[in-house]
C-alpha cells in the first residue's frame, strides 16, 4: 500500500521503559488484506482523515500472541500474531470474517450472526 504523501501510514510499536524500541510492526503489512476503504476529508470533517486506519485501540493477549487493533476509519477489529507479524482474522467492514450470515436459517446460531 503507497499512496505517497497523501495518505499518513500507521506502526505498531512496543518501547520498553527506556523508550527503546522492543518490535516494530508498519500496520499497512498486514491490514492490507484487500483494498482499504478510503474516505474523502470533505466527508468525514476531519483533518487527519488522509490515515487509512487511524487506529484507536489496542490489546495484547499474551497467552496467544496476538494483539487486537481497532481502527476507526475501516470499522475494523484486527487481529495480528505478534512474533509472526501476520493477520489472523478481521472483523467489520474492512475484515476477513463476513458481517452476514449467507445462509442466514443454517448460520443463525454464529456467535457473529449479522453484526
Amino acid at each position: 500500500f503507497s499512496q505517497g504523501p497523501l495518505y499518513l501510514l500507521e506502526s505498531l510499536v512496543e518501547c520498553d521503559l527506556s523508550g527503546r524500541t522492543v518490535w516494530e510492526l508498519p500496520f499497512e503489512e498486514v491490514g492490507c488484506h484487500r483494498p482499504l476503504n478510503i474516505r474523502k476529508a470533505d466527508v468525514l470533517k476531519e483533518t487527519n482523515s488522509r490515515e487509512p486506519w487511524h487506529l484507536n485501540g489496542i490489546v495484547y493477549m499474551s497467552a496467544e500472541d496476538t494483539l487486537v487493533v481497532s481502527s476507526k476509519y475501516q470499522s475494523t477489529a484486527y487481529a495480528v500474531h505478534r512474533s509472526r507479524k501476520e493477520l489472523l482474522w478481521a472483523v467489520g467492514s474492512h475484515g476477513t470474517i463476513p458481517l452476514k450470515a449467507r445462509n442466514p436459517a443454517a448460520e443463525a446460531s454464529l456467535p457473529l450472526f449479522n453484526i
